[in-house]
């Protein structure tokens, strides 16, 4: 769970994760780098739209999968998330990031459920008969983003090979899916597409 904290008082300031990271893009503008900008004013419409159809269907769809109590309502959910990794894909086909020209808020959203889905949710959940390798934009805008220090910094893939958690119903017929440990540090490519 992140938590946005104070390091003077000693007290949580947030833990509610839709909120901290466009606090941190809106109100901290003072003590942070002016060159980055997650939740420009002119994007925030769009980035608000992509990130609830992100949470919905993507961020929120693994635990859904685990937790569903029937079989149509684990069918459901592969569908919702394996349709929405297809229309990502084909979204960043021809862009380098989401929404505009540089990373914004909706990339920082993503990011965390592309680089748990082959070693994590994946395999938790029986998602997709396909591995995020398989979806060349999204494979190759995923790296693109871990090979940014703000990325690559903050993440460790070996944390989240921890096998199906207690959570995840049995007697639903899940697709069975092994763990892909994919290259992280293949260039990606995405160069030729616009940044700012």
């Amino acid at each position: 769970m992140p938590v946005l904290w104070d390091r003077r008082t000693g007290r949580i300031v947030s833990n509610n994760f839709p909120d901290i990271t466009i606090d941190l893009g809106t109100e901290f503008d003072e003590w942070g780098d002016p060159g980055v900008r997650l939740y420009p004013p002119e994007h925030r419409a769009e980035i608000d739209e992509i990130n609830q159809y992100v949470y919905d269907n993507v961020n929120n769809a693994p635990y859904k999968a685990a937790a569903a109590t029937t079989q149509e309502e684990y069918d459901q959910w592969r569908e919702r998330m394996s349709g929405a990794l297809r229309r990502l894909d084909e979204r960043l086909a021809g862009r380098r990031h989401l929404v505009g020209d540089s990373v914004t808020e909706a990339d920082v959203r993503l990011w965390p459920t592309l680089a748990r889905f082959d070693r994590l949710y994946n395999p938790m959940s029986g998602m997709s008969e396909r591995s995020l390798p398989d979806f060349a934009n999204l494979w190759a805008y995923a790296r693109d983003l871990y090979q940014r220090p703000a990325f690559r910094d903050s993440t460790d893939f070996d944390t989240f090979d921890v096998g199906k958690p207690a959570f995840v119903n049995a007697g639903i017929d899940r697709l069975e899916v092994a763990p892909v440990h994919a290259d992280w540090e293949q260039p990606h490519g995405r160069e030729r597409l616009s940044e700012s």
